[in-house]
């Protein structure tokens, strides 16, 4: 017996259909689940450096003749470090000292000719020329008389200048010329350090350094000489290069002054001390631009999978792809692939991995003969 649908049946199949399609045809998703930044654990190795340090040159190009330090060596404040030849300064210098004595004496033969001018003109022998004469020979051996001695105050204060002292207290913690060598002005014989402050310079990854704040970020040292605990260093500045091949970049940590006892050019370990806040990276492609930016959130709605919108901070600038934000807590799912195409409240299906994924391949084995 063959039995007829009523209407209203063939209706609820009609709608049924296509929602269960719908329900089937859920777009999967690249995703994944956001993690909290472990970068900032770890220990780095670092260099003791002195917080101000100088090159001492000369001021005159000229041959090395002496240097009276070593590298580790302490000086005071004008004690002698270095020598220039000075034969031809000295030349130069008893040269303009001659000169200065032969018109010295010019300069009393001629005042000596003028009184006797002026005596004769006084009984009425001598011509009012003559008189004139006598006062213009002596004002032109006054003018010469004059620049030789600026000559040889010139000379004298170059010789003076072909011995190097030292400018301040230190300790000499390099030296870049021998004896015998000839040295432009300018070029740095030795670099001097001070003996107080202390530095430590290290590489860092550049994904432990976005969220780092100058005078701000805090570090540990830790060194032989000093206490269990080691010592609190504050970020001092970062170099904008990252050192070649490695993307690394040298950072420089501010020690207070309990660190005087650690030499010059000792190794120290270093551990950045962790941040509470919890820091997480995703794939640039994963941020949407917006005012804010946002990122799709995963969110489970009563069993199912919708996508909702969720504002973030980009904090630091992108490495690797990859990008530092906040707002985003760990432990949630977020799309990084075809963001563009979504909408807010859309369901989504299962999370699937991005084209070109490599599955890890079963291990072999092989059966027994």
């Amino acid at each position: 017996m063959i039995r007829l649908l009523r209407p209203a049946a063939l209706v609820l199949i009609a709608l049924s259909a296509p929602l269960a399609a719908q329900e089937g045809a859920l777009r999967p998703v690249v995703s994944e689940i956001t993690a909290p930044e472990t970068a900032q654990g770890g220990r780095f190795t670092g260099t003791v450096e002195a917080t101000t340090s100088v090159g001492v040159a000369f001021e005159l190009l000229g041959r090395l003749t002496s240097r009276s330090v070593e590298e580790g060596d302490s000086v005071t404040r004008g004690q002698e470090l270095a020598r220039i030849d000075t034969r031809a300064l000295t030349d130069d210098r008893d040269a303009a000292r001659a000169s200065v004595e032969s018109l010295d004496a010019t300069l009393g033969t001629v005042q000596r000719a003028r009184q006797r001018v002026i005596e004769l003109a006084g009984r009425g022998v001598a011509a009012a020329a003559a008189l004139e004469t006598a006062e213009r020979n002596e004002a032109v051996a006054r003018a010469n008389l004059e620049q030789a001695r600026a000559t040889l105050a010139r000379a004298e204060d170059a010789l003076s200048r072909a011995v190097l002292r030292a400018p301040f207290d230190g300790i000499v913690i390099q030296t870049r010329h021998e004896p015998g060598t000839t040295i432009a002005a300018g070029d740095p014989v030795l670099i001097l350090a001070s003996p107080g402050g202390r530095n430590v310079v290290l590489t860092l990854p550049p994904v432990l350094l976005q969220n780092a704040e100058a005078g701000r970020s805090g570090f540990r040292v830790h060194a032989p000489k000093l206490p269990p605990e080691g010592l609190r260093g504050v970020l001092l500045r970062v170099d904008p290069a990252s050192v070649s091949q490695t993307r690394m970049r040298r950072a420089w940590i501010e020690l207070g002054p309990e660190a005087a006892v650690l030499a010059l050019g000792e190794l120290v370990s270093v551990t950045p001390e962790r941040s509470d806040a919890a820091r997480v990276t995703l794939p640039e492609a994963a941020i949407v631009a917006g005012d804010p930016p946002f990122v799709w959130q995963v969110a489970d709605e009563g069993g199912a999978r919708v996508l909702r919108r969720l504002a973030v901070t980009p904090a630091g600038a992108p490495e690797a792809g990859r990008i530092a934000v906040t707002g985003v807590p760990p432990g949630i799912e977020v799309v990084i692939r075809g963001t563009a195409a979504l909408r807010d409240g859309q369901r989504v299906g299962p999370a699937v991995q991005p084209p070109g994924t490599r599955k890890t391949p079963l291990p072999l084995t092989f059966g027994e003969n």
